[in-house]
């Protein structure tokens, strides 16, 4: 099974969002996120020894890698919404830069900003 087979297959959606920061009326700064996409097929894993390592290496914590069969743009500090849970993104790679995969790794979050 190819990693594009499993994707359309996998059954998970995902929405993804964008930080927006404002500064209120008192001076202080306030986050809201904004959707970029609604209901992207995707592939869900937990993240591998390997990646939580390299990540740690880079004071970064990761959970999870989310395999991506088309160019979301996603960007490094935009969070994905899988299955009621917050995933904020820490890195984007475009597999052989052939635009087919990309692999997004991210850290589940409890917080809402």
């Amino acid at each position: 099974m190819t990693i594009a087979s499993m994707i359309n297959s996998s059954g998970h959606l995902i929405n993804h969002e964008r930080p927006t920061e404002t500064v209120t009326d008192y001076g202080s700064t306030e986050r809201t996120w904004g959707v970029v996409g609604l209901m992207i097929k995707v592939w869900v894993q937990p993240a591998s020894r390997f990646e939580i390592e390299r990540y740690a290496n880079l004071s970064l914590k990761v959970t999870h890698r989310v395999y991506v069969g088309e160019d979301m743009h996603v960007r490094i500090g935009d969070r994905l919404e899988f299955e009621g849970r917050k995933l904020l993104v820490h890195g984007v790679a475009n597999v052989a830069e052939r635009n087919e995969l990309y692999l997004v790794d991210a850290e589940e979050t409890v917080a809402d900003d």
